[in-house]
């Protein structure tokens, strides 16, 4: 596992506070400055545009009070929260002797502590730190001493087990990215677009190691001193050999998409962590399955959302983040060796949002099952829980009636009293009423083609549409949105087509959106107000707006951390956005004044 400092002094408590809500930094204008030359990830998630390098004497700024946001007005404002969970998206983590896990929430702007029952509480570095204001902290490691060490893209600071924090000097390449401490307790780390790794030593130049490796991921020292290494995109972990630079193969198909982390335990076993991989390995580069929850690993299927930091607690169970603002803890079975049982710690992530006639917000939390209506002023309550936590979708008849599209191939009518009883059997993840106040959803299981389908009354379903002037929706994911009077709005990924349909079945191409990037997720909503449809492409994460001549407005830039759904307000003024963690609140009045 990764190094175990000593215990933090009581001066850390200190430090340790609850937080809220807040502001930030502002990435916007006409157009996005370096966006050419930005490196991006398949999430999306850690890889912002270049800022200007501040410099160490610099990094303090005045306090403020509310942890800021990385969405912002094209004006520079800083987006407001209808909801915000405590962690929202951990990008590492580490084991403390304390007896808690430190995380670094960058989407948060943050770091966490985790108990082992849960409990989570903030250092309050946020309040004063601009890098961790800006950009977040993105990588954790920590020494023999007791030292933590948090990497922004920017910068490096060491917080000392009495509570002091100082950034390291002679650091000014961008952007640093992971973080690794050898057995001799010196620190490593690495420069992303350079694929550069460097020892630092204190008072003097940090020493390049290697260079130009592609795609430069994580780094883990074994327990005998070997650095091991991943490449975002690359199936195959690496080791360093630190005295030359040369890069060797360790263990080949093994990190499956990006990011891939590595942690090692007690054993000196290096386990590896991608998005829909688990495995361990011994120092000879051997698998050795292992079993969850009854199913063998690697061979069953795991968890599958992006990875976000993976480590070793003092019991010897394994901590994992996941990008959808979940934390899972894998508990050894006493008395049984390499089995384990889940704990689930989670976060918020709402798959699906919508809106009722007096502006209350339904969100289905897919990491429980559970659906919430939030208030306009931000107090959530329990509607129900469900029985999986597949893709739910959720949407308002003109009567505030809720209806709940369910991850098993059903949709549910939730009545008065809070109980849900059967209307339909649609396989589905989008679905909305039309002005006509019919229910029209996308039917069809993943990697299967889509078609939009009516739903009259209790099973009653009749097929609309599945393409448009021959080209099909395909098999991607599908989304739609009202019209005004008109129809619907459909946007296919496969094709990135946004079409327009009216209630006959008649569809019209509005525009190809090609240039906003490819695949999924997508948020979608249309305006109650405008003949106007609002979209987060998955590649660009920007908030466009396309209007039925096609025309094609940039709104908000940077809704990293999944956005799924998308909703406005009955009188237009809002849009809300369900990111990983969050439920941002945009004023219509800013973005289309």
């Amino acid at each position: 596992m990764k190094k175990l400092p000593l215990y933090w002094g009581i001066a850390i408590i200190g430090l340790m506070v609850f937080s809220a809500c807040g502001n930030g930094l502002d990435l916007f204008g006409s157009s996005k400055p370096g966006d050419e030359n930005a490196p991006q990830s398949e999430s999306g998630a850690m890889d912002d545009l270049v800022p200007d390098q501040i410099h160490p004497s610099t990094y303090l700024t005045s306090a403020i009070t509310e942890r800021p946001s990385h969405v912002h007005y094209p004006n520079g404002m800083a987006i407001d929260y209808l909801y915000r969970s405590f962690l929202q998206i951990p990008s590492d983590m580490v084991w403390g002797r304390d007896g808690k896990l430190y995380i670094a929430d960058w989407a948060g702007r943050h770091v966490v502590t985790v108990d082992k029952d849960g409990t989570m509480a903030d250092l309050g570095l946020w309040k004063t730190v601009r890098p961790f204001q800006e950009l977040g902290p993105r990588h954790l490691e920590m020494d023999s001493t007791g030292n933590l060490y948090i990497a922004t893209h920017s910068m490096i600071f060491r917080l000392s087990p009495a509570g002091d924090l100082a950034p390291l000097t002679g650091i000014d390449e961008y952007p640093i990215n992971s973080l690794a401490i050898s057995p001799e307790d010196e620190l490593y780390y690495t420069i992303k677009n350079d694929g550069k790794i460097y020892r630092w030593q204190e008072g003097q130049f940090p020493i390049l190691i290697t260079s130009e490796i592609s795609e430069i991921g994580d780094i883990e020292f074994g327990l005998d001193g070997t650095l091991y290494m991943t490449q975002t995109g690359k199936t195959t972990i690496k080791k360093i050999d630190l005295d030359t630079g040369d890069v060797l193969p360790f263990a080949v198909d093994v990190c499956d998409h990006d990011p891939c982390w590595l942690t090692v335990d007690t054993d000196g076993d290096i386990w590896a962590r991608s998005n829909n991989e688990l495995h361990q390995l011994s120092p000879d580069g051997v698998e050795k399955p292992f079993t969850v929850d009854g199913v063998i690993v690697p061979g069953g299927f795991f968890w599958s959302h992006t990875p976000g930091g993976i480590a070793f607690d003092d019991e010897g169970a394994l901590w994992m983040g996941c990008y959808n603002s979940r934390l899972i803890r894998l508990v050894a079975v006493p008395g049984k060796v390499d089995e384990f049982s889940t704990e689930f710690f989670a976060g918020f992530e709402a798959s699906d949002l919508a809106v009722d006639s007096n502006g209350n917000i339904v969100a289905p939390d897919i990491n429980r099952g559970e659906v919430w209506k939030i208030t306009p002023d931000g107090e959530r309550v329990l509607v129900t829980t469900l029985r999986n936590t597949g893709r739910i979708t959720v949407a308002f008849d003109a009567d505030d009636h809720l209806f709940i599209g369910t991850g098993n191939g059903e949709i549910l009518r939730v009545e008065s009293d809070g109980t849900t009883s059967h209307y339909a059997n649609v396989v589905t993840q989008r679905m909305v009423f039309g002005a006509d106040g019919v229910l029209y959803a996308v039917s069809g299981y993943d990697n299967q083609l889509k078609s939009i389908v009516a739903v009259t009354g209790m099973d009653t379903v009749a097929s609309l549409i599945s393409e448009v002037d021959g080209v099909s929706f395909g098999t991607g994911g599908v989304h739609i949105a009202p019209a005004l009077d008109t129809g619907l709005f459909v946007f296919a990924e496969e094709g990135r087509n946004l079409f327009h349909v009216d209630f006959d079945g008649n569809g019209s191409l509005v525009a190809h959106l090609n240039q906003f990037g490819a695949g999924g997720p997508v948020a979608m909503t249309s305006s109650p107000l405008y003949e106007e449809v609002y979209l987060i492409p998955h590649g660009s994460y920007d908030l466009i707006g396309v209007g039925m001549d096609g025309s094609v407005k940039e709104l908000v830039y940077d809704f990293w951390g999944d956005p799924w759904g998308m909703v406005s307000s009955p009188d237009g003024k809002w849009l809300y956005v369900a990111e990983s963690g969050a439920i941002d609140k945009l004023s219509m009045n800013i973005i289309r004044p």
